[in-house]
């Protein structure tokens, strides 16, 4: 009787440890580092000068680098991807009606950019300047101006008076 009883729990104790675990080795991401870009630069702005790249697209949550061949480089899926890999993913924005500048920290690499509206013209239609800091304080920064790809057009007024064409006889 010893000896099947000793058995029995010999037994359940291998059953009980080779059972299926409930906490699973998937690794919870946390938080990632979200962005939200001003209203005034949402759309794609297409740089107007010979740039190694071809512009930005902003979105409420998203800063892309548009390349020379029309791929997109966005870096919110960036961060997430390097939050589900537990690296770090931090983003330090300040923003005003006029200037946005945004820090990207992605684990060791870090990326900074600062963009400025322009003034308007009359049918609202404004270019954002991207803002490339020089390496010598003594030298200013350099602005490369950038427009928009779907600008604001007029209203078209409907002509008044008589409608040109053949006269209406009757």
């Amino acid at each position: 009787m010893k000896k099947i009883l000793t058995l029995t729990l010999l037994m359940s104790l291998l059953f009980i440890s080779c059972s299926s675990d409930d906490d699973s080795d998937t690794i919870v991401p946390t938080i990632a580092a979200t962005m939200t870009p001003p209203a005034w630069t949402h759309g794609t702005w297409n740089i107007t000068v010979p740039s190694s790249i071809k512009g930005f697209t902003f979105s409420s949550f998203n800063l892309c680098q548009v390349l020379k061949d029309d791929t997109s480089s966005c870096y919110q899926e960036k961060i997430i991807n390097h939050n589900f890999a537990h690296l770090t993913n931090i983003v330090e924005e300040t923003k005003s009606a006029e200037i946005y500048n945004v820090t990207i920290k992605l684990h060791k690499s870090v990326v900074t950019y600062k963009f400025r509206k322009g003034e308007e013209d009359l049918n609202g239609n404004y270019l954002i300047y991207w803002i490339i800091p020089n390496a010598d304080p003594e030298i200013l920064e350099t602005e490369i101006p950038m427009e928009n790809t779907k600008p604001k057009v007029p209203p078209v007024t409907p002509p008044t008076g008589p409608v040109p064409g053949p006269p209406v006889t009757t």
